[in-house]
């Protein structure tokens, strides 16, 4: 709904594309992620000391108990690592006649529908400002922002249009880059099953679509009365 709400803000001349590219991971896929379980699971053990009535000392442990939110947290990762996994690039762009051309209308609008995906203390969806094509002189390396920003856009049309991954090796992004635009910031990242389906959904009975899309009433009902099923003699004959 939230992206149907801001895709219907879209004016005549402009256009919005949302790419998403996946590609399998192995079964090991969830390795990566072993050490953040693990300081997830493990147990704070903390040894203190207390003094006795006769003067001595005697050390004894304690542990910290997880909270409701960690606890969340979790079970939420081993949840995501318990399901098969994507590599997956997600692209947008955003084009229209520099008359009605509106910057925010991407780079607000358009991440911000990708916000409702979000949770702060779990995962969350971030823009690549590396390979954005919003450059200026502010930003690494401080020159020529208007040349550097137009090589951004032509790799990202290109790569946009041709389902172009990122090279696999450094080598072939080495070869692939240029003196005004490094090919060395976009990369792939992880999505299991459930999140690919959960992004990529067109919208059910469950989703308020109006008024930017009309939908069809429709009802099941039996056949009529009387319907013709087997024809006459004559098409009967046809099949002896």
């Amino acid at each position: 709904a939230n992206f149907l709400e801001m895709l219907g803000k879209l004016k005549q001349g402009e256009m919005v594309g949302i790419q998403i590219i996946i590609a399998p991971e192995g079964p090991e896929w969830a390795e990566h992620w072993e050490d953040l379980v693990e300081k997830l699971q493990e147990s704070k053990k903390k040894e203190k000391r207390a003094i006795t009535g006769e003067g001595e000392t005697e050390s004894f442990s304690s542990f910290t108990v997880r909270t409701p939110g960690q606890t969340d947290v979790l079970k939420a990762v081993e949840k995501n690592l318990s399901k098969p996994a994507f590599e997956t690039i997600l692209r947008f762009v955003y084009f229209s006649p520099k008359s009605i051309f509106y910057d925010s209308f991407a780079r607000r609008g358009i991440t911000g529908a990708f916000n409702q995906y979000g949770s702060l203390d779990t995962n969350r969806f971030v823009q690549n400002y590396s390979v954005s094509t919003r450059t200026k002189i502010w930003n690494f390396p401080y020159i020529f922002p208007h040349t550097r920003n137009e090589y951004r856009q032509r790799r990202l049309i290109f790569n946009y249009r041709h389902r172009q991954p990122p090279p696999e090796v450094f080598m072939g992004r080495i070869l692939t880059s240029t003196f005004f635009n490094w090919n060395t910031h976009s990369r792939w990242f992880s999505m299991n099953a459930e999140c690919i389906a959960t992004v990529f959904h067109p919208p059910t009975f469950l989703v308020l679509t109006a008024p930017h899309i009309q939908r069809m009433e429709s009802r099941k009902v039996g056949p009529p009365a009387g319907l013709a099923i087997y024809g006459d003699e004559k098409d009967l004959s046809d099949f002896q």
